[in-house]
């Protein structure tokens, strides 16, 4: 036994190390290829990456401004402005609020963002790799459009969300970008008055189910969120929106979820479709007929269904692509 001890004690004492190691390895992020270098690492709090916000945006060209009195940096670049304080969930893109996964925090002088955040302000693509924990940043493609942000004027989308615990992200995030394509956007539940996410964010309910009809929008948005499975699964009147949406050739898409209104809408009958991995829902998808696939976004003709909230901004862009006939 005495014996026994001492290797024991080495043993651990090398798997805590590792682990020290292995915790203190700050992500290495690429923008298109190219590494960053920071003078403050960034940084995994609470299952997200925390990148400093002055070294990305001035990567990609964008003024920063930091208020030192209100805590508050303010950064833009081109037609987008950005601003968020310090220790607060919520910040603003042109002056819509965006509720983030994690407040902004100062680490050594240095204004620290959700990665996340800091790329879909900018319309960027991001991928993690957790094996080598690496961020790869793609920049926002250029635009042929004469008038940027503006390609989708005169469409209409219906965004429809739960009355509670719809999924903040993937309301505020598809409801920007359609919004700066020149998009009207109109938000659809089961009550009027105000909708609450699962993050605590507040958003204003246009009309009810009963009042829609899908002959006056080109398309139909479900965001997710558990409040999706409690107040959308089962809703006849959102069915009948989807199915009539569906059969007139609109665009059809929903959100983590919330796919699984479509396919009791009967929308993914043979076609394949993702939606947020739990059981009960790869199951419904199945039941209908549905081909699951395990990808982040998945386009079926003008059917578009995603999975999680961090495929927020693929899945608007795939919805925002369809619309303008591209």
């Amino acid at each position: 036994m005495r014996r026994i001890l001492p290797i024991i004690g080495c043993l651990l004492a090398f798997f805590l190390a590792m682990l020290t190691a292995s915790a203190s390895a700050a992500p290495k992020v690429f923008i298109d290829s190219k590494q960053l270098a920071f003078d403050v690492p960034p940084l995994i709090e609470q299952g997200r990456t925390l990148i400093p916000l002055r070294g990305v945006f001035e990567a990609f060209g964008a003024q920063v401004r930091w208020d030192g009195a209100t805590r508050t940096v303010t950064a833009t670049k081109g037609q987008t402005t950005v601003k968020l304080t310090v220790g607060a969930r919520t910040a603003y893109v042109n002056g819509s609020a965006v509720t983030l996964d994690v407040p902004a925090k100062i680490v050594n002088g240095r204004t620290l963002v959700p990665l996340r955040f800091v790329s879909e302000s900018l319309g960027c693509r991001v991928a993690w790799d957790a094996k080598t924990q690496t961020v790869t940043i793609a920049s926002a493609p250029k635009t042929e459009t004469p008038h940027p942000g503006k390609e989708l004027a005169g469409k209409k989308v219906l965004l429809v969300i739960a009355p509670k615990d719809f999924r903040d992200e993937e309301f505020f995030t598809p409801k920007q970008i359609f919004a700066e394509k020149g998009t009207q956007v109109t938000v659809a539940s089961t009550a009027r008055g105000t909708a609450t996410g699962m993050l605590g964010g507040k958003a204003k309910v246009d009309l009810v189910f009963a009042e829609v009809r899908a002959s006056s929008y080109d398309a139909v948005v479900i965001a997710g969120g558990t409040g999706s499975e409690t107040y959308l699964w089962g809703n006849q009147q959102l069915r009948r929106i989807v199915q009539e949406a569906y059969a007139q050739g609109k665009v059809v898409a929903a959100i983590c979820l919330s796919p699984v209104v479509l396919a009791r809408a009967g929308c993914l009958k043979g076609r394949e479709a993702t939606v947020f991995p739990d059981p009960a829902a790869v199951k419904e998808l199945k039941s209908a007929g549905a081909k699951y696939v395990n990808r982040s976004v998945v386009t079926a003709g003008k059917v578009v269904t995603g999975r999680d909230p961090e495929a927020a901004g693929e899945f608007a862009q795939v919805v925002a692509r369809l619309l303008s006939g591209r």
